[in-house]
């Protein structure tokens, strides 16, 4: 696959990954009422601070891959903290999962997403100019 390509390819992850983090991970957590976050199924802890923290981080992130969006080749390190910042979710989730098991289905979906997200940005980082 050819350099323009491998862009092309990375813009469109980096688009539905701020897509996601966006409308799945950011603004429900954020600023959703706990009455339809059980509506959607969605595991509600009784202390809803580190959900609204973790939205309002998935805001943050987003911004950060609109910058990698904007000049990817400039903003390579930011990729690349992607790769390792999924890595460790993913992670996580297993690990969950193998210790106190995980019955809730949006998390084996958003591990499917951040496995996705994750092998994406390893193979579509752009090279180094210098």
């Amino acid at each position: 696959m050819d350099e323009n390509t491998k862009a092309m390819w990375l813009k469109r992850v980096l688009v539905f990954n701020m897509i996601v983090a966006i409308l799945i991970w950011g603004l429900p957590l954020w600023i959703g009422p706990k009455t339809i976050l059980t509506a959607l199924k969605i595991t509600v802890p009784s202390d809803l601070f580190y959900m609204r923290i973790f939205g309002a981080i998935q805001l943050g992130f987003a911004y950060l891959l609109w910058l990698a969006y904007e000049n990817p080749v400039m903003n390579r390190d930011i990729i690349r903290f992607n790769v390792v910042e999924n890595a460790i979710v993913l992670i996580t989730i297993v690990g969950y999962q193998l210790a106190f098991g995980i019955k809730d289905s949006l998390v084996w979906f958003s591990a499917l997403l951040v496995l996705f997200f994750g092998a994406a940005y390893y193979l579509l980082t752009p090279a180094s100019n210098s």
